[in-house]
């Protein structure tokens, strides 16, 4: 209960500080709904709370510390600053013509809903032990094969996957926006980078969590680690990309550090704010962090673009479920399925007459696009059931360890969105994490 409440207490005043330091740089003050004010501070106040629970809970719950702290910025804290300042960003604007109480409202729906799920996976699953197959010699050797196999294949499609994407120079990048760089249907691109950038992660990773023996097992995870590290180029690519493979290595060194996940989780939340201009993906050149007003910057859009998606979907612009299929049939390029639907936010882009396209679609508005309230009371209960029942069984189950650890660094490309562009990579990911660390046929399996 103590860490629980020194939480709270940090937490709360870091988020009153940088309130207190955004309103100082806004101009002017507008004169904000009270109601919509109220349902912003209950929206915060949730996120704390849930965000402590997280870190305090006897079997620390990193994964979804991440969920509260993109709760905590992208929908409370820049919400509110939504509200009051006179000048916000553009998608701010259109969004507040409209009003915010309907997307507050959905909001907070869908973190009740999520905090229930992830009450029920901690009374359900804390202290739970699965049975370790992992630590049977036998497995052992069969998981270090299936790495080798994934290893060795990668070597054979990597010079294709690069070719395709411009060879060498894919690599050496400084800039994220070139002239010169390979234009390729999207789908394709996809593919490539996939290819290019989830195997390695996923062998690091499982040599990371297995009891590596040998010397040509050490060295073979660190090069990979630094291979990872390479292509996570923050220069060149978008800043959830590197997250995505940033972030699961980090998981490796969090775990069971809890002095160290709290700190890493406050340094995280001000990198947030002070490190999202750092780099200009343009010139590719680096300058000192400075703190950014979240309701005047479009990397914090995903409040607004709530809001705007809210509007679109409520004059019949997604029939339900038509954006999931999209997701579901990533696979499917548009000269066979011509009517596939778009990344929502550029769905809700074209809709809205903008020219700028590369709009976040959150979660929760995917979720409302699909299945209206149903949808986001659903997607909210099972994400966090799933992660939380994930994080709570990793001590002792590998294959959980590996999800738990791959969706530290999903997560951020999940709750942003679009959903259109976590699938593919993601199940490419789960797929890969479920071929090695499956139970030879005639073992005894390990129950999920």
């Amino acid at each position: 209960m103590s860490q629980f409440l020194v939480s709270v207490i940090s937490l709360s005043v870091l988020s009153t500080l940088i309130v207190y330091q955004a309103v100082n740089e806004i101009d002017s003050l507008l004169r904000a709904n009270l109601s919509e004010l109220f349902l912003q501070t209950i929206i915060t106040i949730i996120s704390i709370i849930f965000l402590a629970i997280s870190l305090a809970a006897n079997t620390q719950q990193i994964t979804m510390s991440l969920f509260w702290i993109f709760h905590l910025i992208f929908f409370g804290l820049t919400g509110f600053l939504s509200l009051v300042d006179s000048n916000p960003y553009y998608l701010t604007d259109i969004a507040r013509q409209n009003g915010f109480l309907k997307s507050s409202i959905f909001i907070l729906i869908a973190e009740l809903a999520a905090g229930l799920g992830q009450l029920f996976a901690m009374q359900k699953f804390s202290g739970s032990r699965l049975p370790v197959a992992s630590q049977n010699s036998l497995n052992r050797d069969n998981l270090i094969k299936r790495v080798k196999i994934v290893f060795v294949i990668y070597i054979v499609l990597f010079p294709f996957a690069l070719a395709s994407l411009g060879g060498f120079s894919f690599l050496t990048r400084t800039v994220r926006y070139s002239q010169n760089q390979i234009e390729l249907p999207l789908y394709l691109e996809s593919i490539s980078t996939t290819l290019i950038q989830v195997p390695p992660l996923i062998c690091a990773l499982t040599l990371l969590h297995t009891d590596r023996k040998s010397f040509k097992l050490k060295f073979l995870c660190w090069i990979l680690i630094c291979w990872v590290v390479i292509l996570s180029n923050p220069l060149a690519n978008a800043r959830q990309t590197t997250l995505f493979l940033i972030l699961p290595l980090c998981y490796f060194f969090l775990k069971n550090r809890r002095t160290l996940t709290k700190v890493f989780v406050f340094s995280l939340i001000l990198f947030l704010l002070y490190g999202a201009n750092m780099v200009d993906r343009f010139s590719g050149s680096v300058s000192k962090g400075q703190f950014v007003v979240m309701s005047r910057s479009g990397d914090f859009d995903a409040f607004s673009q709530l809001a705007n998606g809210i509007t679109q979907v409520d004059r019949g612009d997604f029939p339900y479920f038509r954006q999931i299929l999209g997701s579901v049939f990533f696979y499917l390029p548009r000269s066979i399925w011509q009517s596939k639907p778009r990344d929502t936010g550029v769905e809700i882009a074209n809709l809205m007459g903008l020219r700028f396209q590369n709009l976040s679609s959150p979660w929760i508005l995917e979720a409302y696009a699909n299945l209206r309230i149903p949808g986001i009371v659903v997607a909210s209960l099972f994400l966090s059931y799933f992660l939380a029942k994930r994080e709570l069984l990793s001590s002792s189950h590998l294959r959980s360890l590996l999800v738990s650890s791959l969706f530290f660094g999903a997560l951020f490309i999940i709750l942003r969105g679009s959903l259109l562009q976590a699938t593919g990579k993601v199940l490419f990911s789960l797929t890969l994490i479920y071929f090695v660390s499956r139970t030879p046929k005639g073992w005894s399996r390990l129950k999920n």
